[in-house]
């Protein structure tokens, strides 16, 4: 995800505080994590979950070192959570994908915050348990891929913009309004790389490319429907037939219409607790992911 240059640019100092917190996470585990997770990190230089945290901080008070903190572990769990290597060993790689959320929670633990912590794993959970979802399920529904959604990345984003907001000391009624823009933000940027994933990754399968896949499955007639869907079975990868006819096909301008749903859902929650010029910011973020789903 690419992040505008005026997002990033009011918290630039605590950016790179979260990058020196990111290095001291992987700095305590041994010489062969390190190798294995520092090409990792570098993945992760637009550090989108410390944004959204440090500006919903901003709108509800001042950054603190707390919220630097926060912002690293969330960083480094959801690299734990979503980070996928197909050219590593799978065992190696599950192991230090725990390693990564262990890290995480322990580096979360340090500010003290009980329902910050709480919030982290009911949060964690749900990620876990829609990746699970996603990965064993072949072919969802619609229905079931948008929990899926729900639970995989919009949870984490909820659990990143209430955190910014708790450690700023506002109201709970502003704690679960930004967690209902994170969750939509989540459900937004889900999309947005489900599509730019079939048009742009050089080998893409049904898993990273499964919102419009699905929704150009549900619009085929019965006959055709089960013809695609056993060509699907038979390959792990999606080949350029496939992926050209659903770019060229009506439904990709029902993709977007869903997830510019969500972005216009996050902006409404938006205008509850933001000041003008934090609205500003986050419509540039926001137009940034909408960029994305037209190519």
């Amino acid at each position: 995800m690419n992040i505008p240059e005026q997002f990033k640019k009011p918290i630039l100092n605590e950016l790179n505080q979260t990058n020196d917190v990111l290095q001291k996470i992987i700095g305590d585990t041994s010489n062969d994590i390190q190798s294995f997770t520092q090409p990792l990190i570098q993945t992760f230089r637009e550090l989108p979950y410390a944004c959204l945290l440090f500006h919903a901080a901003k709108n509800a008070g001042t950054i603190t070192n707390n919220h630097i903190k926060a912002a690293g572990a969330a960083e480094i769990i959801a690299l734990g959570i979503n980070r996928k290597n197909h050219k590593t060993d799978n065992l190696l790689f599950k192991e230090i994908n725990s390693l990564l959320i262990i890290k995480g929670l322990q580096s979360l633990s340090e500010i003290n915050h009980t329902r910050i912590l709480h919030h982290a794993t009911c949060a964690l959970e749900l990620a876990i348990e829609g990746r699970i979802a996603h990965l064993k399920t072949s072919f969802p529904t619609l229905p079931e891929y948008e929990t899926i959604i729900q639970r995989e990345t919009a949870s984490w984003f909820g659990f990143v913009t209430a955190t910014g907001a708790r450690l700023s000391g506002t109201s709970e009624t502003d704690i679960h309004t930004w967690e209902d823009i994170g969750n939509n933000i989540g459900c937004a940027v889900h999309i947005m790389h489900d599509v730019y994933s079939l048009r742009n990754a050089s080998d893409v399968s049904l898993c990273e490319a499964a919102y419009p896949l699905i929704c150009y499955v549900d619009s085929l007639d019965a006959e055709s429907r089960k013809n695609l869907c056993e060509n699907l079975a038979s390959s792990p990868t999606l080949n350029q037939e496939i992926r050209n006819a659903v770019c060229n096909s009506t439904v990709i301008i029902d993709v977007r219409e869903k997830a510019e749903y969500f972005i216009e859902t996050a902006l409404i929650f938006l205008r509850k607790v933001s000041n003008q010029n934090q609205h500003a910011l986050f419509s540039a973020f926001l137009n940034a992911v909408r960029s994305e789903l037209y190519f």
